[in-house]
């Protein structure tokens, strides 16, 4: 349904449908991040500092953003040549997700190349890593200088809630290391990545891995109907709700013939496409993968008392 809409950016307690309430006073850290919360307390992952923060919403007006946890020492958790001279970044991956306690998240360590002072086609030379993943580059970019991540080392990392004690759960499924765009969730006690883009195969991806933390061990789950990539992924009830995104239907069109992507749901061992389908007022961003374009549908979906809430752009 059309919910309330709230004037200006920040963050707010959403209740239900008509029921939200700003929290003004609360600050952002950083430029952007990404949330989570436990029902009680929110979570923010900010890359630039390389942080979580938590704020507790029992602290009323008087609430803030408090540190976490921090990744000081990134090269403690991901793989580096002692040889290399090149700069590394780390920065958290696009979804926080808590679970039992715990905030679990994809982050990247990216071997960052040489800015482009004056060229304006988005060419670069990207040398080939002993942990090169896949490479990105900058299809449309002509404001003239960029730096690009060319070899990105990817790790599951958890953050305990009570005390801020990080730590690497492992690498991706072998499966999964060519493929981009995926999306992290929780359900019924378990991790599972969805979807995203075969940079190998050059198309979206079915596939579905579950991580157990009990077993620490990751297992096939079951596949999507069709691929599909970087779309948010939320638990109601006993059903897993898959949505934004971008897919196969979209592969070139026209900004005014795109749509939305239809939401998926996954109840037990099955996915099923909804009949309840999104439409924002405007086509998403315009990405190229592998020569073709797509329009990427993107925005917040999270709980709250009546069903999944979306922010955004939403009609």
């Amino acid at each position: 349904g059309a919910g309330k809409t709230a004037k200006k950016k920040g963050i707010y307690l959403v209740n239900g449908k008509k029921s939200y309430t700003e929290l003004s006073n609360l600050v952002f850290p950083g430029e952007k991040g990404i949330l989570a919360t436990d029902g009680r307390k929110i979570y923010a992952a900010d890359s630039d500092s390389d942080t979580i923060y938590a704020a507790d919403t029992k602290d009323g007006k008087k609430m803030e953003f408090n540190e976490l946890s921090t990744i000081s020492k990134p090269e403690k958790y991901f793989k580096k040549d002692k040889k290399s001279l090149a700069t590394f970044d780390f920065g958290f991956g696009y979804d926080l997700v808590y679970m039992d306690g715990k905030l679990y998240n994809v982050a990247a360590y990216s071997e960052v190349g040489a800015d482009d002072e004056d060229d304006d086609d988005g060419d670069w030379a990207a040398k080939k890593s002993s942990y090169d993943d896949w490479s990105f580059s900058d299809d449309d970019d002509d404001e003239g200088s960029y730096s690009t991540a060319y070899a990105s080392q990817y790790r599951l990392m958890s953050f305990s809630t009570t005390t801020g004690k990080k730590a690497s759960l492992g690498n991706l499924p072998s499966d999964m290391e060519r493929i981009g765009d995926y999306t992290l969730a929780g359900y019924n006690g378990k991790l599972y990545l969805i979807g995203g883009y075969d940079y190998g195969k050059k198309k979206m991806s079915t596939k579905v891995k579950i991580y157990d933390p009990a077993t620490k061990k990751w297992s096939n789950g079951p596949s999507l109907p069709s691929g599909r990539a970087g779309g948010v992924a939320v638990q109601s009830g006993n059903s897993l709700v898959y949505t934004y995104g971008y897919s196969p239907e979209q592969k070139n069109l026209k900004a005014e013939d795109a749509v939305c992507p239809v939401n998926l749901v996954l109840t037990g061992k099955k996915w099923k496409t909804s009949k309840a389908t999104m439409e924002p007022y405007f086509a998403g961003d315009k990405i190229t993968r592998s020569g073709n374009t797509y329009y990427w549908y993107t925005g917040s979906a999270s709980i709250c008392g009546e069903g999944v809430f979306y922010t955004g752009n939403i009609a």
